[in-house]
């Protein structure tokens, strides 16, 4: 009963994390954007965002571009 009970809440946070990760994709657009407006477009928390992020980065759908004058945003790829 544990490892059923396991599976569910592995499959419901895979559910999760492609959800933030459509949301992520979709507040992105096409222009640069920081982390910030990403929290606020989205209404998720910044921990959240930034675990999304790093995923879609690891899997090549976007990459961040860091620059002096304005930090780090994030692109679609």
């Amino acid at each position: 009963m544990a490892a059923t009970e396991g599976r569910r809440d592995a499959t419901r946070g895979e559910s999760r994390d492609r959800h933030a990760k459509r949301r992520l994709l979709d507040a992105l657009g096409g222009d640069p954007v920081d982390v910030d407006t990403l929290v606020t477009r989205t209404g998720m928390t910044s921990d959240i965002v930034m675990a999304a992020l790093t995923g879609l980065e690891l899997s090549g759908q976007r990459r961040r571009d860091c620059r002096a004058d304005c930090g780090s945003v994030c692109t679609r790829t």
